[in-house]
């Protein structure tokens, strides 16, 4: 066997295990028990960043650290660095700070997720130089070295969980504005492709000069909290009891946003099943 790793943790053990494990690969790892607690996956795999299986490995065993370590040592560093004493807030930022280390890229390119990046390079530098793996015993000889890195990452995720928070407030508030409001309209068909378009339930456009005076009407101080693309003061001034939306980009932020403010009394359809389609259509070539 090339590499074997070994794991005091049983739910460790289990958990890179079966993060490895595949069909493909199954002549080429194995899980072994040793005598007291002590595990052993041994892997016929040489160090080549080129392979796959070898960059799963690397990647497996980071994962074991941050769902298993990283709670632990996030915890210490919340509370004796950032002075977080709340353990509602603790268990919210513990996750983002899982997630921004599990994927930094898609977090963005700061120098504090340049160092989340970096873990995989000092998980592999270990791996590489070590045909056998204890995790405790590496764990324990860098626990000092891992907490001054993960200091700027968890600063990088209480900042988005701020960010979170306001969005939550925000989301709130707008929800609590509906619903203390008449609506005037009980349904608002939304189509929404590289831009929204408001309808009635006929199926008959809002003009621009009808949405400039709806908009005119409407002045909320947290309206400026959206860009100027999100046309939140004409939804105000229509004031749907419903609405209904049909687009092509269903996971688009701005539709899942509307989603999260109507909740129950939202739904979204495709973009081809827009009832008024073939009839807007022939008015087109009209």
């Amino acid at each position: 066997m090339g590499l074997v790793i070994h794991f005091f943790q049983e739910d460790e053990a289990e958990a890179y295990f079966h993060k490895i494990y595949s069909e493909e690969e199954i002549n080429r790892i194995q899980f072994e028990r040793g005598e007291g607690p002590t595990y052993f996956i041994k892997a016929d795999v040489q160090p080549d960043r080129k392979s796959d299986m070898w960059r799963k490995m690397i990647h497996a065993l980071l994962y074991v650290f941050i769902q298993y370590r990283l709670p632990v040592l996030s915890k210490d560093i919340l509370k004796k660095v950032y002075y977080f004493s709340d353990e509602h807030e603790l268990m919210h930022i513990i996750p983002i700070l899982q997630s921004v280390m599990q994927n930094p890229n898609s977090y963005g390119t700061q120098s504090d997720l340049k160092a989340a990046a970096e873990f995989y390079e000092i998980f592999e530098n270990h791996v590489s130089r070590n045909q056998i793996v204890s995790f405790d015993f590496f764990m324990e000889d860098n626990q000092q070295f891992f907490r001054e890195q993960l200091i700027d990452i968890t600063g990088y995720a209480i900042e988005e969980w701020k960010r979170e928070e306001d969005y939550q407030d925000f989301i709130h508030r707008l929800r609590g504005y509906f619903k203390s409001r008449e609506p005037r309209t009980g349904l608002l068909i939304i189509t929404y492709h590289h831009e929204f378009q408001f309808l009635r339930d006929t199926g008959k456009p809002y003009t621009t000069s009808e949405l400039k005076a709806l908009q005119n009407k409407e002045s909320l101080h947290f309206i400026d909290l959206l860009s100027s693309e999100f046309p939140l003061s004409c939804l105000l001034g229509i004031a749907p009891e419903k609405i209904i939306i049909y687009t092509s980009k269903p996971s688009d932020p701005k539709v899942i946003f509307l989603q999260n403010i109507f909740q129950e009394h939202a739904s979204v359809h495709s973009m081809e099943n827009l009832p008024f389609m073939n009839e807007r259509s022939s008015t087109k070539k009209t």
